[in-house]
């Protein structure tokens, strides 16, 4: 008969499993009865026989695949939703598939095999600051940066995936790096606009006392700069004095019966292009920063109001 050595390289597992897994082996015409698991693996040895080996792999899945399913079954929405953007941030499906409701798994199939992600998707996406909210067997899992709508199903809690919020995933950087560029392309824009307004309030001032409008509108410049670190707060605070200004220039600039010999009208053509151009990186930016949810680059405010009274 041929000689068996049995091991196992876990002394915990070994404990658990010592009920199940003794066997008799027969060594040097020793025969070996039923003993404490631990005592009869000894230290960490090697299977010389191939049916051993292929036993002791066969006994490895049958005990720890169910570990490893009862452990995402018990899952929070919170965990789930993390494991899942790690997953589909570096083209993970399989791991991305097991983790997605039954229903929405087609969506899968429209993922791409690889991205271009570089940043650990903990950054990236601030997977620590993520929140979950849940409501009998539906939950959200959000922060600024994304927000992923989960159900119970029978393995555990599975996010309900969507292609916006596919792409938004296997994209983000791609997405970040876009709404960056829309960004600077409208604060060039902004910047544009100002300095002619600014040249318009000088050419008044050359002429003679400035009109009450007029003085409104040198204050209103007077205030308004970029900020050297960009946030989401200051951001957001820049875009609206932005938006004021608008109402501010639209009263400043009143066509006067001098119009047409001074260097006023010339101005106000500037300053009517310059708008016609801002309201167009306005849109264009917008849109990105939509999809994109970015922490810094956020949507505006005001057009997000336009689209909704459009609608």
């Amino acid at each position: 008969m041929k000689n068996y050595r049995w091991c196992w390289t876990k002394r915990s597992t070994a404990t658990n499993l010592s009920s199940l897994l003794f066997r008799f082996r027969r060594k040097k015409g020793v025969d070996w009865q039923r003993k404490s698991f631990l005592q009869f693996c000894g230290s960490v040895g090697t299977l010389k026989e191939p049916k051993t080996c292929c036993m002791k792999k066969f006994l490895l899945f049958t005990f720890l695949v169910p570990l490893l399913f009862s452990c995402s079954k018990n899952s929070t929405p919170k965990e789930t939703a993390q494991e899942f953007i790690k997953a589909l941030s570096t083209s993970d499906l399989t791991t991305a598939s097991s983790l997605t409701s039954s229903d929405t798994k087609a969506v899968l199939d429209k993922a791409k095999k690889e991205t271009q992600n570089t940043t650990n998707p903990e950054q990236s996406f601030q997977l620590s600051s993520l929140t979950e909210t849940v409501k009998d067997k539906s939950a959200e899992v959000r922060n600024d940066v994304i927000a992923l709508p989960l159900v119970k199903e029978d393995e555990g809690w599975k996010v309900v995936l969507n292609e916006a919020l596919l792409h938004q995933i296997q994209d983000h950087e791609a997405l970040q790096a876009m709404v960056r560029t829309k960004w600077e392309g409208l604060q060039k824009e902004y910047e544009g606009r100002l300095q002619v307004v600014k040249d318009y309030v000088n050419y008044k001032k050359s002429m003679g006392a400035l009109s009450p409008k007029v003085t409104v509108l040198n204050d209103a410049i007077s205030g308004l700069s970029s900020p050297k670190d960009w946030t989401r707060e200051t951001l957001l605070t820049y875009a609206d004095k932005q938006q004021q200004l608008n109402k501010v220039i639209d009263d400043a600039l009143e066509p006067s019966a001098a119009a047409n010999t001074d260097l006023s009208l010339n101005y106000f053509v500037q300053i009517s292009n310059a708008g016609d151009r801002i309201k167009s990186a306005e849109n264009a930016y917008h849109a990105v920063a939509e999809t994109a949810h970015s922490p810094v680059y956020a949507p505006l405010p005001f057009k997000a109001t336009v689209n909704v009274n459009r609608n």
